[in-house]
């Protein structure tokens, strides 16, 4: 049942007598001060019931609980010990000396019905909006940065043998709690148990690591383990109710993607015999060195550090797929790389897996399409059958699920050489206040630039201002995403991807005039020919060279292909979908308004670092839904310690003035104004005394107090509702 706080204070608590001690300009005094008017108890009401149950806690003292963790980034049970003997914690939570506020099973509970209820979103939209009054957020239009970084997940990551055993017990977990038994004599029952007798079964195994077909009869044997159990699972599933089924198929249909995503049938005999890849590999094993290179599938969040101009191409090109340069690349460039996107070489690349792959059938839950949210189909299950020789995939799949305990992680890079496995956190930053005004989070393979318009959508809601530019670095500067900015009407701000440090004749050396459809190249040549190229990417707009023309070229070598020379053909020169788009951005690039808008892309770096540092890296909790909830937390923490100097500010020039009036009126009779700062009744005696105050200030206010005649700003939240006079 909701319980607001209660207007009467402690005589001897932490903050009546130890504020002054605290640091005046620390996160600390600013929760103690206006954290019960920052979080509201009555913006949480609807948490509760209105007449069942037992009175809560002050959800005002619980939220500002979770903000100091974190602060403090401790855990659960180190948050409530500090807010049962650290002075700082007492005195923002208003508590004596040894009492308690919560036990750990409470916090926990409210963590959850914030998150369940989407109060996390609703607090850090306040805060903005607080930004905005106190006139930190200001101006007509707003220019923001955008960038991302990873997220390390917390799940487990194992090795394919440990995965799909992880993935037997979790199954086994379902049925056992629908026979209401323990998984261990479930699994006693159905000769499963070696499954509980360790916590590794590949370090139990007894087995020659360095002999193929022992590892291939170990792997076997887990996968036939794997068939027998969803034979059961699918009986079961048909005899229970829709709710119990449901948690079957989700179970079941994880363990079908595990097997399938880290092993193939051995070739038959006639074919060539492939090396089965070790396990680290799949992302798992410690004790292997990590794959040299990873398929794009499960690494599509690659940053280019020269931001390779035939290298950076967007997924979602449209009609046709080409590089920036948009020119027939030498050999030594390879010009199937350089004109390949990146969605079209994970599908090549993942043909041999999507052709196991088919739809989930249509009684899966919601944890099981978010499970494969990025995968193009589901395992179907006949995908491995009872008596098939599997191996080790080589190779890593993709969209390939690393951990059973946290199914949403994937496999990512943030670099060629900075691989990381769990989520990506994508956040946007006003460049003026250093405000972070929108957080998301995306999946670990995503690459950087996926949903950056919604987010910038997100971001301009939030502030309650539109937002006109947008300054990223070359991730977003594909051909796809500046289309979506400039169809929206802001102004993208990226740096455009550099020709090949190796081609002296790349496509910003020539003068394309769209407009009257003439090329030019950096010998004067011209040529009219503008037409359109057919290959299997489908069609592109092309400017073709006469081949007498560049024939006699004296640059013929270093401009045309081995192949174009031997066949007497001319340069051809073809145009990015985006062409005009990406024109004025390299024009752009040449200015110094351009390198002012760099320099202010810092910002986003430095928040970023920011919430580093408050322990965003890692994540507290399963999943993307929950890892959002702490980004969310860690934002309001970081907003919240840049605000706290304009707060601070705005009440020492109001408070006392804005309390005087209130008297004067109550006693007058007139009617009183509801104010968003603080007043004299929401402070210690202490603070009185520095203001100049008498006591008789005091006394008069606590009669009409107690009259009923005067509202503090304890009961108004900063823009929050006032009970009925």
């Amino acid at each position: 049942m909701f319980r607001a706080r209660k207007p009467q204070r402690h005589l001897f608590s932490a903050r009546n007598q130890y504020l002054d001690l605290i640091d005046p300009d620390s996160f600390y005094a600013l929760l103690a001060k206006h954290g019960e008017r920052l979080f509201w108890d009555y913006n949480f009401e609807d948490m509760y019931f209105e007449d069942n149950g037992r009175p809560c806690i002050p959800p005002s003292a619980m939220f500002n609980l979770m903000l100091l963790q974190m602060y403090e980034n401790c855990s659960d049970r180190q948050a409530i010990e500090c807010s049962r003997f650290d002075i700082r914690w007492l005195a923002v939570l208003d508590l004596q000396i040894g009492e308690r506020l919560c036990g750990k099973t409470t916090l926990q509970e409210f963590r959850a019905r914030v998150h369940l209820n989407e109060k996390t979103e609703e607090q850090f939209k306040a805060i903005l909006v607080l930004a905005r009054r106190l006139g930190i957020l200001k101006g007509p239009h707003l220019k923001v940065a955008l960038d991302t970084t990873p997220i390390l997940g917390r799940g487990a990551v194992k090795d394919t043998y440990n995965l799909i055993a992880d993935g037997i017990r979790k199954l086994v977990g379902v049925l056992a709690r629908l026979d209401r038994i323990s998984a261990e004599q479930w699994a006693k029952s159905h000769d499963l148990a070696r499954y509980w007798e360790a916590s590794s079964l590949k370090g139990e195994a007894k087995i020659d690591w360095s002999n193929d077909a022992e590892r291939r009869v170990f792997l076997n044997g887990l996968v036939a383990d794997a068939d027998r159990l969803l034979l059961e699972a699918k009986k079961r599933a048909e005899s229970s109710s829709k709710e119990e089924a449901s948690k079957i198929e989700d179970a079941s249909t994880l363990l079908r993607r595990l097997i399938s995503q880290d092993t193939e049938r051995v070739p038959s005999a006639g074919t060539d015999k492939k090396t089965p890849a070790s396990s680290a590999d799949q992302g798992g094993n410690a004790d292997s060195p990590p794959p040299p290179e990873t398929p794009c599938g499960s690494g599509g969040d690659v940053k280019p550090s020269p931001c390779d101009e035939t290298a950076t191409v967007s997924d979602n090109i449209s009609p046709a797929p080409v590089a920036d340069d948009g020119i027939q690349v030498r050999p030594e460039a390879s010009e199937s790389e350089a004109e390949r996107p990146a969605a079209d070489t994970t599908q090549e690349e993942s043909s041999s897996s999507d052709a196991r792959l088919t739809d989930v059938t249509e009684g899966s839950s919601t944890e099981a399409a978010s499970t494969s949210e990025n995968s193009a189909a589901q395992v179907p299950e006949s995908s491995h059958l009872l008596g098939d020789m599997l191996q080790i995939r080589q190779g890593v799949a993709s969209d390939r699920v690393p951990s059973v305990h946290d199914p949403e992680m994937r496999h990512g890079r943030k670099s060629s050489s900075n691989r990381f496995d769990g989520h990506k956190q994508s956040v946007v930053v006003d460049t003026a206040s250093k405000l972070i005004l929108a957080v998301e989070i995306l999946p670990g393979n995503a690459p950087d630039n996926q949903g950056a318009l919604k987010l910038t959508r997100q971001a301009e809601s939030n502030a309650g201002i539109p937002v006109k530019k947008a300054v990223t670095d070359c991730a977003y500067g594909d051909g796809g995403t500046r289309q979506e900015f400039h169809d929206e009407g802001i102004e993208l701000v990226s740096k455009t991807p550099s020709p090949p440090a190796n081609d002296p004749f790349p496509k910003s050396r020539f003068i394309l005039d769209l407009t009257n459809k003439i090329a030019t190249c950096p010998a004067g040549h011209a040529t009219p020919d503008y037409g359109y190229s057919r290959h299997r990417h489908g069609v592109t707009e092309r400017f073709q060279f006469p081949a007498s023309t560049c024939q006699a070229c004296p640059h013929k070598d270093e401009c045309l292909r081995k192949a174009d020379i031997a066949r007497n053909r001319g340069r051809t020169v073809e145009l990015h979908p985006q062409e005009e788009l990406l024109q004025r951005a390299r024009k752009y690039q040449a200015t110094p308004a351009f390198r002012e808008d760099v320099k202010a892309r810092q910002v986003v770096e430095h928040r970023q670092a920011r919430m580093i540092q408050l322990g965003a890296r890692q994540a507290r909790y399963k999943g993307r839904a929950k890892t959002k909830f702490q980004s969310l937390m860690i934002a309001m923490v970081a907003n919240l310690t840049l605000m706290a100097g304009a707060i601070f500010a705005h009440s020492l020039t109001t408070s006392v003035v804005t309390a005087q009036h209130r008297i004067c009126a109550a006693i007058n009779g007139y009617p009183l104004a509801r104010v968003l700062v603080t007043s004299v009744v929401a402070m210690p005696i202490p603070a009185l005394k520095n203001r100049g105050l008498r006591p008789a200030s005091w006394r008069i206010q606590n009669t009409l107090w107690n009259r009923g005649r005067l509202h503090s700003s304890r009961s108004a939240g900063y823009g929050g509702r006032v009970p009925k006079q």
